[in-house]
């Protein structure tokens, strides 16, 4: 009896499946588990990878059906075969676990190809080709493992850089902390906010050059040093020197950061900068970036001085600071001209600065930012907003 497979090539057909001995050679050596059913699901064919991965010898195999050879998925493979001996349409990539007799007690993974066998037109036939994926599953659930180990690391890092103090009482502030939308690009972007007893409000800000977790991990210890430095009651510029001190520690990393404290009492803000952006001071009559003497960036001068600014948070202004996240912003979607001063300044929602919700202002810009660009900005974003005291409202 001859039957014809899914290609359309010829075999004989007798009590057995006979084959030429070049396809026993290939059948026999082949990596893979390879079967022949008949249309009662009984065993004609398995080679060696197959009698190995089911448990049974191969003769152990000829003439029995998949319940007695395989019981713990004959179920939904009975299922599977029976669609193919009916439809005549193979069924690939059917993913299989369980256990055998071959590893009992062991769950293995395994992914099936059927395809049926014709003879005169009918499916006479299956041919089932198996694939032993267990070693690769376990690999791959370690890796999603260690995935999720890694975004647990990143998540700690990045409470590490936002203040975790509640919001102040006696001044209205607020900050934002949104780190980059690529997966693994956590920045070294750092906010820190304090309220003292004597009403005044201590802040910091900065940027550590590079991403991933070792700019992050720096940040971290940056803003965790510059807390203790606050309550230590140091002066802002000393405590510029004690930062730029701390991160000379990590020298053989290569990096360096920007940064910006000071406080702020009564209608007064006392600022130094190392390097970075000077801040945007919003008032009801305009917003301009405020005139400030800057020293340089942390980790770039063995004996750098930074002169102490003074601004004036009078008549309703406020201090927006921000990383350079910010500008990576552009002015529209496509644009090749970055946000700038005066993009950013054009992005504040007046209303919320107004009604003195710095939080739904801080909110409202950056869904603004990101409209305008386009889409989710590249780098780490860092916002901070202090407005007037709170009996000055």
């Amino acid at each position: 009896m001859r039957f014809r497979n899914a290609s359309g090539s010829w075999r004989t057909r007798d009590d057995g499946l006979h084959r030429s001995d070049l396809l026993a050679e290939v059948f026999e050596r082949a990596p893979v588990g390879v079967a022949v059913l008949d249309s009662g699901l009984s065993y004609i064919y398995v080679n060696p990878t197959l009698a190995a991965i089911n448990g049974p010898s191969v003769e152990d195999h000829i003439g029995r059906t998949i319940e007695d050879v395989v019981p713990e998925v004959a179920v939904a493979a009975r299922r599977i075969f029976q669609e193919v001996l009916e439809t005549g349409k193979p069924f690939l990539g059917w993913q299989v676990s369980g256990e055998t007799s071959a590893a009992p007690g062991e769950v293995r993974h395994w992914v099936e190809d059927v395809y049926p066998l014709f003879e005169n037109g009918s499916v006479i036939a299956l041919g089932v080709v198996i694939v032993d994926v267990t070693d690769r599953r376990r690999v791959e659930d370690e890796l999603r493992e260690q995935q999720q180990s890694a975004q647990r690391l990143l998540g700690q890092l990045e409470l590490g850089l936002i203040p975790s103090a509640p919001p102040p009482q006696r001044r209205r502030a607020a900050w934002r902390y949104r780190a980059a939308e690529s997966e693994m690009l956590l920045g070294g972007d750092f906010v820190g906010l304090s309220e003292r007893e004597d009403g005044s409000l201590a802040f910091v800000i900065g940027d550590v050059a590079g991403r991933g977790p070792a700019a992050a991990g720096i940040g971290a210890s940056l803003r965790a040093g510059w807390k203790a430095l606050m309550e230590a009651e140091l002066e802002p510029e000393a405590q510029m020197a004690a930062l730029n001190r701390l991160i000379a520690g990590y020298g053989g990393l290569g990096l360096f950061a920007t940064a910006c404290c000071g406080r702020v009492c009564g209608a007064d803000a006392e600022i130094v900068s190392a390097g970075h952006h000077p801040p945007l001071r919003l008032s009801p009559v305009g917003h301009a970036a405020a005139e400030l003497q800057t020293g340089p960036a942390l980790g770039i001068s063995a004996d750098p001085r930074w002169p102490t600014n003074r601004v004036t948070l009078d008549h309703g202004a406020a201090l927006l600071l921000f990383t350079d996240g910010t500008f990576e912003g552009r002015r529209s979607a496509g644009s090749a001209l970055r946000l700038d001063y005066a993009g950013l300044a054009k992005q504040v929602p007046a209303d919320h600065l107004r009604s003195g919700d710095l939080a739904g202002c801080l909110d409202e810009l950056l869904v603004r930012i990101e409209t305008a660009n386009g889409g989710p900005l590249d780098d780490d974003v860092a916002l901070l907003l202090i407005g007037a005291a709170a009996h000055d409202r």
